[in-house]
């Protein structure tokens, strides 16, 4: 691995009016590149074309061009994005540091957190927000120490390496965790909840990598995710050993009351706590009357998670309270600065 290869992980674009990055190929919507993300091959016509191209002055994004292609949180986040008619151009940002200037420190961080093989590939395991418990699980998921039917029979302690569930095919982690119809139920049940998860047919460690660490526009979705496929292997050593007398028939009910228990110990009521404490008081805010001839314009700003999906508005009145014009806007995936930022632009 050398230098060129580190740069290209980091070196990004804060685009203006996007007449020299390329829509597919350069990182600039958070420091991704959109190829990389497609659900079907781009096109070699479509793959350099250029920012400004998908882009309408006075209209906005042309979705249809390119809205197919991508996953909805992607999509939500290119909303966020707006660009400018004035002469201002696209200029490089280094996306590994969030002042977008270049620094050891944060070339190194970014160094390490790639996964760049096996041996690195589970450092983050521990750094998840997850019981200790599914931590060790998914260590050993990651090294291959949990014994699949499979695993089982090759070592001669089982007469047979099918799946106890479906009895279907050979049981390894792949099938356990996605391919058999029993986990299958559980992913779809989830999605009708509306908790996506990234299927796709990447290995299994960058599968759980993926849906770990990458984007998803629930703030919490590394927890459930997680959690679900530790509950998975549960019921399957039920299935195997214990005739599925533990296994519920609603499963899906039971991680969501699971999500919540976990979400909950990690995230205490600290407001019911201060109220016990006498430590917080409600103060009350108003609107306040401008003076004669004056009006008063209000702006609001919001992203739910940061970054998350987001929206703006404002609110013009006069001297009497009177309403004169409002705004609201969607804006897609951003933080919430650039929310509020963009609610008084």
């Amino acid at each position: 691995m050398d230098m060129k290869e580190i740069s290209s992980w980091g070196a990004g674009v804060a685009v203006g009016d996007g007449r020299h990055t390329k829509f597919w190929l350069h990182r600039w919507v958070g420091g991704k590149v959109l190829q990389e993300h497609a659900m079907t091959p781009i096109p070699d016509d479509q793959l350099h074309r250029l920012v400004c191209e998908f882009w309408d002055p006075g209209r906005g994004w042309r979705w249809a061009e390119f809205e197919p292609l991508l996953p909805p949180d992607i999509v939500q986040q290119i909303a966020s994005y707006e660009l400018t008619t004035d002469d201002v151009g696209d200029r490089a940002v280094w996306v590994a540091d969030k002042s977008g200037k270049f620094t050891i420190k944060s070339a190194v961080s970014l160094l390490r957190a790639q996964p760049t093989d096996e041996g690195t590939l589970w450092n983050w395991v521990w750094k998840v927000r997850v019981p200790e418990r599914v931590k060790f699980f998914l260590w050993l998921t990651f090294h291959g120490r949990l014994l699949t039917n499979a695993e089982r029979y090759r070592r001669k302690l089982a007469t047979s390496p099918l799946c106890a569930a479906c009895s279907n095919e050979v049981e390894d982690l792949v099938h356990i965790f996605r391919e058999c119809p029993k986990a299958k139920e559980v992913w779809r049940g989830l999605q009708a909840r509306g908790l996506r998860y990234t299927a796709g047919s990447a290995s299994l460690q960058e599968w759980i990598y993926i849906n770990s660490l990458g984007d998803h526009e629930d703030p919490k979705w590394q927890t459930k995710f997680l959690l679900t496929v530790w509950y998975l292997w549960k019921w399957r050593c039920s299935f195997c050993f214990t005739e599925s007398a533990d296994v519920p028939r609603d499963k899906c009910g039971l991680l969501t009351k699971r999500f919540q228990e976990v979400i909950q110990a990690q995230c205490p009521d600290i407001h019911s706590q201060n109220s016990e404490n006498g430590g917080k008081q409600e103060i009350w805010v108003r609107w306040k009357v401008p003076e004669g001839g004056w009006y008063v314009l209000n702006t609001d700003g919001a992203a739910k998670g940061n970054p998350g999906r987001a929206g703006a508005g404002g609110v013009l009145r006069g001297e009497r309270g009177e309403w004169i014009l409002g705004f609201a806007e969607n804006l897609g995936v951003c933080s919430s600065v650039k929310a509020e930022v963009r609610a008084i632009l």
